[in-house]
């Protein structure tokens, strides 16, 4: 699993807990190790942002704009070992999906979005 790079104010013990109760009704065949995979998520999101220049080496906002059709797409590839054998590519899609729309509450629950 790649290591958390930093991201200012963003607690991702916290954030795993969270998603973990409200990912885990639906979810729960996609991987034996829902906790893993979310966490897994996680990781694979905040570097997302940093190579994509929303966030800088040090963890504090970049000055670019995330792209959700990209980070999809990047997720996509990171999470699709860890899931379960035969699990389909929409479900997982889903899974990433429903993962970034509790990203986003808990991003602004932190108060780390960027006001438009």
């Amino acid at each position: 699993m790649q290591p958390l790079l930093p991201m200012r104010g963003y607690d991702a013990d916290e954030a795993e807990i969270l998603f973990v109760r409200r990912l885990s009704p639906e979810y729960a065949g996609l991987s034996e190790d829902l906790p893993g995979l979310t966490r897994a998520a996680i990781r694979a999101d905040i570097a997302f942002m940093h190579e994509t220049g929303m966030l800088r080496e040090d963890g504090s906002p970049g000055p670019n704009r995330y792209q959700e059709d990209l980070a999809i797409l990047a997720l996509t590839d990171a999470l699709q070992p860890l899931v379960s054998r035969g699990t389909s590519v929409p479900l997982l899609i889903r899974f990433i999906s429903d993962f970034l729309d509790l990203q986003d509450e808990y991003l602004a629950f932190c108060g780390l979005v960027p006001d438009e």
